[in-house]
């Protein structure tokens, strides 16, 4: 089983439950800024410890005297880099703060019943919202955007879709007031997760408006960086359009962002790799032999030295299973020197589909008679 762990506003995704997971976090927990950090027990936590107990974070036992309290002084501060500086001081930001800890952990809590704990952690973030109301202060607001984040993440969990969304709009909506430098990247990000939300709700309609509304920050200043977010959203569209045999859209996204993608600065392609694989699903599914070599001579060109035929690699070179025994496709992937578990999967790819590396089917199997583009 896998599952997200976020602590002390880090987040370590699909890490196994156990001793290597502990490990990641604490490693997540170090790369944190001076200010943020504490000291870690010298041993792992007993049976039946949480995280936050073992950890047991220094602001959480933090306190304020009474007549220090109406110091707002510090509060003013509008640059969240500066957050775990100005708990110390502002008593509005500290006590959010600190449910806000108790929140993330809760949520990242590795043992004990994972229902058990989002719940938990949704009481606190409730706790937090009302806390904040509507904020007096940036931190504060700050807190309160990624709390929503948060909060949106674990009505997911639950499946609760239009709670989700509607956790969603808020953060969208603390962003929009936040402003400044990182708007743009923030949105990326909301309006990715948004569509997650949608496509899981069933309102594919809906999910595509977003995908939309989203494509004007890939030429915003400093756009490119917004591919990062944009790259995974695009994707999760083009494969629910796969699922649902819209061939047509699929393409016509993929090639959007392809097209994008190649005028981005080197670096900053990202995406670039899972959408030419993507491409190659839907051309070796109609057979297109000639198309089909010049996407791995692209793919070549953006791999460079890196392994172009690796076991954890989800998409390729499964997508070429329609035409694996086309002679020039054949010789393509006997260059590639896939490692014989690769050459296996591939060889099952044609009656399994596309599976992930837990067995899940990512896209449906291909028909003998290649894809119906009507």
């Amino acid at each position: 089983m896998t599952r997200m762990i976020c602590l002390a506003n880090m987040c370590i995704g699909g890490m196994r439950r156990g001793p290597r997971r502990l490990l990641f976090a604490i490693l997540a927990l170090t790369a944190l800024p001076a200010s943020a950090q504490w000291s870690f027990p010298s041993e792992p936590p007993k049976p039946g410890q949480t995280l936050l107990e073992w950890s047991d974070p220094p602001l959480l036992e933090h306190d304020i005297p009474p007549e220090r309290r109406s110091d707002v002084t510090s509060c003013a501060e509008t640059h969240e880099t500066r957050l775990e500086e100005v708990v110390l001081t502002c008593w509005p930001v500290l006590q959010a703060y600190k449910l806000f800890l108790r929140m993330d952990f809760a949520a990242g809590e590795p043992s004990g019943d994972p229902q058990a704990n989002r719940r938990m952690a949704l009481g606190y973030a409730d706790q937090l919202i009302d806390l904040i109301g509507e904020p007096e202060w940036p931190l504060q607001r700050h807190i309160l955007m990624k709390a929503y984040l948060r909060q949106a993440d674990l009505l997911a969990e639950e499946q609760q879709w239009e709670m989700a969304l509607t956790a969603n709009a808020k953060q969208i909506a603390a962003i929009e007031a936040l402003g400044g430098y990182d708007r743009d990247f923030r949105m990326a990000f909301a309006l990715a997760k948004r569509t997650d939300l949608l496509l899981g709700a069933g309102q594919r309609d809906e999910a595509r408006a977003v995908l939309e509304q989203a494509r004007p920050l890939l030429t915003r200043p400093d756009g490119e960086r917004n591919g990062w977010a944009f790259s995974s959203h695009n994707e999760a569209i083009v494969k629910d359009a796969i699922r649902q045999g819209d061939l047509a859209y699929a393409e016509t996204m993929l090639d959007r962002y392809l097209d994008y993608a190649r005028g981005a600065p080197k670096g900053m392609q990202f995406g670039s790799l899972d959408a030419l694989d993507l491409k190659l699903y839907l051309v070796a599914g109609r057979k297109d032999v000639a198309t089909a070599l010049h996407l791995l001579d692209d793919r070549m060109a953006i791999l460079g030295d890196h392994d172009p035929c690796f076991y954890g690699n989800v998409l390729f070179p499964y997508v070429l299973a329609p035409i694996r025994g086309v002679p020039a496709i054949a010789a393509r992937i006997a260059e590639l020197q896939c490692p014989p578990k690769v050459m296996a999967k591939l060889a099952r790819t044609p009656e399994t589909g596309i599976l992930s590396n837990d067995g899940k089917v990512i896209l449906p199997k291909i028909p003998d008679g290649g894809l119906d583009w009507d």
